[in-house]
Parts: C-alpha cells; sequence; structure tokens
C-alpha cells in the first residue's frame, strides 16, 4: 500500500502538489520530483530533433543507463584505442619494410645504372676482389656457400644483362634499317603512283583518240554505202536510157555516141540525187 501512496523512491507522499508519476523504465510510482519528463535514452539522442512525447524516466533508472552508457563508451574507447596501437604498430612495420625496399631499389638502381662496374671493362678486377674477399672467409662457416652461389648467379646475372643489351642493339640497328627500308618503298610508291596516274591520262587520250576514229569511221562507212546505193542507181538510169535511145535509133554507133554525149547528163543526175559527191 505503501508502494502505491508514498514515491518509490524518496518515500513522499502523493497529494495534489506533488502528483503520481510511472516511470516507463521501471513501472514504478514515483513522484514528480522524482521524474524527468524531458529524459532521451543515451542511445536515442536524434530524437531531440523530432516532435516524439515525452519520455517520463525516474532518476534511479536515469542513472542507472547513465552508467551503463558510460561503460559502454568507455569500452568502446578502449577497444578503439588497442584498435589505433595495433594500426600504429603495423603502420611502423610497413613503413620499416617500404624503407628497406627502398634502400634495396637504390641500391639495385645504383648497381645497374650505366655509371656502374656492370657496363665497364673493370669486371675482371672486381671478380678478383670478389675473390679475395671470399677467400677471408672460412670455407667450414655455412655463409661460404651462400656467398659463392650469390657471386655466382650475379655472374650469370652479369652475362645475360651483357646479351640482353646487345639484343637491344641490334635490335635498334634492325629498326633503323627497317625504318629507312620503309622510307624507300614509300618513294617507290609515290613514284610508281605518279607513272600510274600519267599512265592513265594517256590511256585516257587513246581512248577518246579511238571513239573519234570509229566514228570517223562509221561515216566513212556510211559514205561508202550511199555512193555504192548511188552508183547502182546511176546505172540503171544509164541503162534504161540506152534502153530508150536504142529504140530511137537502131544503128549502135548511133546509139554509142548519143550514150557518150548523155553521160555528162547523167552525171549531173547523179550528183542532185548525191548531195555530198560532186563530179
Amino acid at each position: 500500500m505503501k508502494s502505491q501512496l508514498n514515491c518509490a523512491i524518496c518515500g513522499e507522499a502523493f497529494s495534489l502538489i506533488i502528483r503520481r508519476r510511472v516511470c516507463k523504465q521501471c513501472n514504478r510510482a514515483c513522484c514528480i520530483n522524482c521524474i524527468d519528463k524531458n529524459y532521451v535514452h543515451p542511445g536515442n539522442l536524434s530524437e531531440r530533433s523530432t516532435s516524439s512525447e515525452p519520455s517520463d524516466t525516474c532518476t534511479d533508472c536515469i542513472l542507472a543507463e547513465a552508467t551503463n552508457y558510460s561503460i559502454s563508451v568507455q569500452e568502446e574507447l578502449d577497444v578503439t584505442e588497442e584498435i589505433n596501437r595495433e594500426l600504429k604498430r603495423e603502420l611502423k612495420r610497413q613503413m620499416a619494410s617500404m624503407e628497406k625496399f627502398r634502400s634495396f631499389l637504390l641500391e639495385f638502381c645504383q648497381s645497374f645504372s650505366p655509371e656502374s662496374s656492370l657496363f665497364t671493362h673493370e669486371n675482371d678486377d672486381m671478380d678478383n676482389r670478389q675473390n679475395e674477399g671470399s677467400g677471408k672467409i672460412d670455407p667450414s662457416e655455412p655463409i661460404a656457400s651462400l656467398i659463392d652461389m650469390s657471386c655466382s648467379s650475379l655472374q650469370n646475372l652479369y652475362t645475360r644483362l651483357r646479351i640482353m643489351r646487345s639484343e637491344l642493339d641490334t635490335a635498334q640497328s634492325d629498326r633503323a634499317n627497317l625504318q629507312r627500308a620503309l622510307w624507300e618503298t614509300r618513294q617507290q610508291l609515290d613514284a610508281v603512283s605518279h607513272e600510274r596516274d600519267a599512265i592513265q591520262a594517256s590511256v585516257h587520250r587513246i581512248n577518246e583518240t579511238l571513239l573519234r576514229l570509229e566514228a570517223e569511221q562509221q561515216q566513212v562507212a556510211d559514205l561508202k554505202r550511199d555512193y555504192d546505193a548511188l552508183r547502182v542507181r546511176c546505172l540503171k538510169m544509164e541503162q534504161q536510157q540506152n534502153h530508150s535511145l536504142a529504140r530511137h535509133y537502131p544503128t549502135s554507133l548511133t546509139v554509142r555516141s548519143e550514150s557518150q554525149e548523155g553521160r555528162p547528163h547523167n552525171m549531173a543526175l547523179f550528183s542532185l540525187c548525191c548531195p555530198r559527191i560532186g563530179f
């Protein structure tokens, strides 16, 4: 009965001034002094900017939630700090590895640069120095075999690099020769192209001449055909005239003389029938 008439936190009796409220977290009856109507759960901080209903929460629940939230935040901070420490250590290891790789690249570039002893005539002296240096090491030590293997591998690498450089020089000379041959071929193609254009122009002129010749031959053939037709016609007319004269003049001599006298007249008729031919 006391839990209903008195505040569950401070124990003060409910009245008109001290009204009864119910906590939404623990469902206990509390007075208005022990209830926060504007409390927002730490996990829902974004609800402050919205028009949500107020949350009635007692001070005990607020303290418990704040403690739990602080503990969770502290745990998250500890985990984040541990992750950051691990990342920093890993970054240091990576930076050290990168620095080693950078120094290796610098040494490698210096070893194989054109100014190095790789492309000079001092390789024999270097081999002698390496042999002298390797002679100072005790052959019984394990590192001696490793040094010998490294020296032999390095010599093989030097040999391969010399071969590759000679092949590169040969390829560059072949490329220059090929470019020269291509330039000469291009010049020859240009000359052939000019000759082809000249031949095509000559062929065009020859074709035009042949067309004109064919046209003239056709005209000559037409004239010859007209000439033959007119000649046949004139012969027929002459024969008809001879027959008509033979009926009027019985003697052949008279007919011959008359035909000879009438031949200019026949030629005149022939020229009238064919205006293109004049006699």
